[in-house]
């Protein structure tokens, strides 16, 4: 499941780059480990700011001087059973909607992506924890 929503939203941002006349996005390989971390880290402090008190951009190591990286992190909701390509079109959809968020998705300086999911049940319906790392 979770490889269907990475590939359908990694479809997402760069049919939207393209409809812009940028450059789509790779897949950030090196990016993903601290995907992975920052989403497991926004399920018990959502912040931009790591529990640690570190910018995001420490994760994994990858903010050494001179990268240029983004973030978007989200929460949201599923119900069971929801199909990939509907979890990353609200996933694509909420970050869109943002103005911050969004401008991070097209940012001209960046050329890859990673995300990571964590997916939390929560009575009737499914946590969608998600963090999107854009960089050089």
């Amino acid at each position: 499941m979770e490889e269907a929503v990475v590939a359908h939203f990694h479809d997402l941002v760069n049919a939207e780059r393209q409809s812009l006349g940028l450059n789509s996005l790779t897949y950030g390989s090196a990016y993903q480990a601290a995907s992975d971390i920052r989403t497991k880290e926004i399920i018990d402090s959502f912040s931009h700011t790591r529990p640690n008190g570190q910018a995001f951009n420490t994760a994994s190591g990858f903010g050494a001087a001179g990268n240029y990286v983004g973030e978007n992190i989200q929460q949201s909701y599923a119900k069971p059973g929801t199909s990939p390509q509907a979890i990353a079109q609200d996933l694509f959809d909420n970050w869109k909607a943002s103005p911050g968020h969004y401008e991070n998705m097209i940012d001209p300086g960046f050329n890859s992506q990673s995300l990571g999911l964590e997916f939390v049940q929560d009575g009737d319906y499914v946590l969608v924890y998600s963090a999107q790392i854009l960089g050089q």
